[in-house]
């Protein structure tokens, strides 16, 4: 705010200060992966003229927009003091017509009023118009009669039935785009002799109602601008929001559907089939690359993988080798009318590869043999099972665990009586890699 409390004498030696504060403000911010948003007063003057040099320039719009995310202007307060309109329509035109032709219009968000004001009319002479026995100049009751008061939009309608004003009276100016209406504000006080005295006042109201904010933001998409802020919070009347939805959904561009398809779980190294089928309004997506992203567990960053072309018929296919768990999803890009989108994260958990090698294939009742296990990938220490398969279930008869190559060499018994046995090895869960088992092997007993 310091614009509005230095003067315009400070401004030049004011300006490089405040852009090089924006700078390391913006530097700092985005280094901590943060966004800046600034709110300025507009670059333009009271006659629509907007330059370098016009308005609240102090603020070098242009001298700040590269470093940062968002620049709201405050396209209200034309008057204050003086009677006329809060945000006239040409003059917030011009603001942002200007503000899009020297600043990306991606990075503008103009602010848009929903308040109004009142005063008190002058005479020709300059005085207020106020009839009847009134108070005297200086005390409370002259200041209620003759202060600018500013109501918000959320409140104008109340204020006004209190004030006994005739919806009919209500005037819409085609200029400006905002409402007003005259009325009478009475005050009964009471004078030194303790007689009661009435005071009117002829008083006008502006204010920024539905229509006329909706009309504001109707600019973001002429504009292309990154969006509309609305100054109040609370200050709204509720009726602005259905237009505002409605326009909004006009401006929506078409969604972007992604069905995507991929396995649970993959074994280490190996592929994995990944697919999606991707629509917008029921139609196939073509003419555009999909990107095939990938989160690593207990992270939060996306990396492209990899990109290919959406087929005629809306589908895109990958193949991705495999070597640690996370998740993947498929990002495809908008386009004019139609929304980016990336699909749904799907977790997919990374299994052992396991490899088991009996050092004998056949062996002699009752007599020990090693079985060598190897787990892909390496993790020290890893459990390794070897199992023999009684019916439908199996049964643990050796254990062992890996060293830093992911090898372990585990002893097993064989049984009294002869035959052919079926055996797996299985590597437990280690260092965020699944449960893995090995493709069976026999061995016979003799």
């Amino acid at each position: 705010t310091f614009a509005f409390s230095d003067g315009r004498a400070s401004w030049a030696a004011t300006q490089p200060n405040w852009t090089a504060f924006v700078q390391e403000l913006g530097a700092a911010l985005h280094g901590q992966g943060k966004t800046l948003s600034v709110t300025i007063p507009p670059p333009c003057s009271t006659t629509n003229v907007c330059g370098p040099t016009e308005g609240y320039w102090v603020y070098n719009m242009t001298g700040i927009a590269p470093f940062v995310d968002r620049i709201r202007i405050m396209a209200y307060d034309f008057h204050v003091q003086g009677i006329g309109a809060i945000a006239p329509m040409p003059w917030v035109r011009a603001i942002v017509a200007y503000a899009a032709s020297v600043v990306p219009a991606n990075k503008i968000q103009i602010g848009v009023p929903t308040y109004g004001r009142a005063w008190t009319k002058r005479t020709a002479s300059g005085g207020y118009q106020l009839s009847g026995n009134c108070p005297a100049r200086g005390t409370s009751g002259y200041k209620t009669l003759t202060s600018m008061a500013s109501v918000t939009d959320a409140d104008i309608p109340g204020q006004l039935a209190t004030l006994g004003v005739d919806p009919a009276t209500i005037q819409w100016d085609p200029t400006s785009q905002e409402n007003w209406v005259e009325y009478p504000k009475l005050l009964n006080w009471t004078d030194a002799s303790g007689a009661t005295q009435t005071c009117t006042a002829r008083r006008i109201m502006w204010w920024v109602g539905p229509q006329a904010v909706l009309a504001r933001t109707q600019l973001v998409g002429e504009f292309g601008l990154a969006g509309a802020a609305y100054w109040t919070i609370g200050g709204d009347d509720p009726a602005q929001w259905p237009l505002i939805r409605a326009y909004a959904q006009q401006l929506a561009p078409a969604a972007t559907e992604i069905a995507l398809t991929v396995p649970a779980s993959v074994a280490f190294g190996q592929p994995l089939a990944i697919s999606a089928i991707v629509t917008s309004g029921g139609v196939p997506v073509t003419g555009v690359d999909a990107t095939l992203q990938f989160q690593k567990a207990q992270t939060k960053d996306w990396a492209a993988i990899t990109s290919a072309p959406i087929a005629a018929d809306g589908t895109v296919i990958f193949n991705p080798t495999v070597t640690e768990p996370g998740s993947w999803r498929i990002f495809v890009p908008g386009v004019a009318g139609r929304a980016e989108q990336a699909s749904d994260p799907v977790p997919v958990l990374v299994t052992s590869v396991v490899r088991a090698r009996p050092k004998k294939v056949v062996v002699k009742a009752n007599e020990s043999t090693v079985i060598r296990v190897v787990a892909q990938p390496a993790r020290k220490k890893q459990v390794i099972l070897v199992q023999v398969q009684r019916g439908e279930k199996w049964r643990t008869v050796g254990r062992g665990r890996t060293d830093a190559r992911g090898v372990v060499k585990v002893t097993i018994q064989m049984p009294r009586k002869k035959g052919v046995l079926t055996y797996r090895a299985t590597a437990n869960a280690r260092g965020g890699i699944s449960y893995g088992v090995s493709e069976t092997f026999t061995i016979r007993v003799k």
